[in-house]
């Protein structure tokens, strides 16, 4: 058929393009950019509290800090388990 030998190119081009697109650490960004304010705020709060208790909120900011980061990677986890079977789905 003449229209698949045409359209063949374009179609392995478009779709190697979108694979790069899928691929692509997409989240990373998200990831640097939410850990870097939890990291802000929790700095914040260690320097504020009074002397006699800022070991006890270095702790807890790095407690709390641990805690964001199992949140996010959980989160991304699922969106990109959603976002590959959405993609599968989609190119069948």
């Amino acid at each position: 058929d003449l229209n698949v030998e045409l359209v063949n190119p374009f179609t392995r081009k478009i779709a190697q393009k979108w694979q790069q697109v899928f691929e692509a650490n997409v989240f990373g960004s998200l990831i640097t950019s939410t850990v870097a304010c939890i990291d802000q705020l929790v700095d914040d709060i260690q320097r504020s509290a009074p002397s006699g208790l800022r070991d006890r909120a270095k702790l807890q900011g790095k407690s709390c800090h641990e805690e964001a980061r199992v949140a996010l990677d959980k989160m991304v986890e699922a969106v990109e388990r959603d976002l590959d079977a959405v993609q599968k789905q989609t190119s069948r």
